[in-house]
């Protein structure tokens, strides 16, 4: 699939590994299936903040609050969970070490940088924001609780 970029960066590359090329291929295909739903996710949850998204570039766009519907009443960090996912799979499509090597920054970067921003939410929501992610999870959805478990986060 892509024997070019293998050629060219040959020295990266974890075929050497694998003595079976039908194990590159899977991986292959996985790395799209995990690019295609890591998009997917992205696109849902930047249509879901509409205005509030603001590119890098961009200053911040403060709200009077913060989405907590549709797939964000599950998960906290849509466009960082879709981006780390599509990230994986673009590794796992071109099979490098140089790749993996790669990700691990921007990775630990995402993570921190939710942090920081869950930080300055309660700042500027307070307990909402706190009842919130206690339903929530940041990444990925938290189990699903009991009914008697919701009354008491409620309370």
């Amino acid at each position: 699939m892509f024997n070019i970029y293998h050629l060219i960066f040959g020295w990266a590359s974890i075929a050497p590994l694998l003595a079976n090329p039908t194990i590159l291929l899977i991986l292959q295909i996985i790395g799209l299936s995990l690019y295609v739903i890591g998009y997917i996710i992205y696109v849902a949850g930047r249509l879901q903040i509409k205005e509030w998204f603001a590119e890098l570039w961009m200053p911040t766009k403060l709200g009077d609050g913060f989405t907590q519907t549709g797939l964000y009443s599950r998960i906290r960090h849509l466009l960082y969970l879709g981006s780390i996912i599509f990230s994986l799979g673009i590794i796992l499509i071109f099979q490098t070490w140089l790749g993996l090597i790669l990700y691990l920054y921007p990775l630990m970067m995402t993570i921190k940088t939710a942090y920081k921003e869950e930080s300055s939410l309660l700042e500027r929501f307070g307990k909402d924001y706190e009842r919130y992610m206690k339903q929530t999870g940041r990444f990925f959805p938290k189990r699903f609780r009991k009914k008697d478990d919701e009354k008491n986060i409620k309370n």
